[in-house]
């Protein structure tokens, strides 16, 4: 039984110990680290491949974040953001196993850097970036545009939640972004129909699936220029029969001559018949 516990524990290790290198060899550097800081115990050629890991993944970031801020890209200072996030976290996840020494005493070379500063430039340069793109669409005479300017605002808002004026511009944002519609109904004149049957069919007219930028109104507003202008004609009404109900009254009167008489609404005879 012991033997078979040793052999689970050998086999262990050694699967573990290919994981490592195996990702290491497919320069799969971030599960390389992931993997080491979860060992308990680890080998020299482990220490080994963990180091040259974090260093080839921190310079490959590093690169990455001088070729963004080169291009004039827009959304570049998020993509930045996310690297020293990135690199953040890495450097929080090694901090809690080194310092890591080999077997002969010598000290791996992990490097570590204080990013506070890089963070908040980096997210500071994003809400703003966002935020002027935000801007130009929303002053734009394009109300297609005006939409889309609260999804730079949106993004501008995931850095900062409460950014400058934001709130106030994503307020106008969808008022000026707006379809405001004029809705009128011309009906036959020889249709007598209550007004609230004309307004419960106001009611279900569905101009479209986006609610948020479609104003509707019943009557024109003098303080409003309208985009649209829609009338609905209506023609004629067909009821079906199905919900046609047909009422009968009958009128009786009992004569003293032992004759009953059936009589029409203004209470004369339609017909008679003997009692018995």
């Amino acid at each position: 039984m012991k033997r078979y516990i040793l052999l689970f524990i050998i086999s262990t290790i050694l699967t573990s110990c290919h994981s490592v290198k195996k990702s290491f060899e497919s320069r799969n550097y971030d599960t390389v680290i992931d993997l080491f800081t979860k060992k308990k115990k680890v080998s020299d050629d482990e220490i080994s491949m963990f180091e040259k890991s974090y260093k080839a993944a921190l310079e490959r970031d590093k690169e990455k974040i001088v070729q963004l801020k080169a291009i004039n890209n827009g959304d570049r200072w998020e993509e930045i953001f996310d690297l020293y996030t990135k690199i953040n976290t890495r450097q929080n996840s090694v901090m809690r196993v080194i310092p890591v020494f080999y077997s002969n005493g010598n000290k791996a070379d992990i490097e570590v850097f204080n990013l506070s500063a890089a963070l908040e430039e980096s997210r500071q340069n994003a809400a703003q970036s966002y935020y002027d793109q935000g801007l130009k669409l929303l002053n734009s005479n394009n109300k297609t545009s005006i939409r889309q300017s609260l999804d730079y605002f949106n993004a501008s808002k995931k850095f900062y939640i409460n950014y400058k004026d934001i709130n106030e511009l994503m307020q106008q944002a969808l008022i000026k972004g707006k379809n405001y519609v004029l809705l009128l109904v011309e009906k036959n004149p020889s249709l007598l129909l209550p007004p609230s049957f004309e307004q419960s069919i106001l009611d279900n007219v569905k101009l479209t699936q986006n609610e948020q930028w479609v104003n509707i109104d019943y009557r024109r507003k003098d303080n409003i220029n309208y985009d649209y202008v829609v009338k609905l004609n209506l023609y004629d009404i067909v009821v079906s029969p199905d919900v046609v109900k047909e009422t009968q009254n009958t009128e009786e009167k009992l004569m003293e001559d032992g004759w009953q008489y059936v009589l029409d609404p203004r209470v004369n005879v339609k017909k008679r018949f003997f009692r018995q």
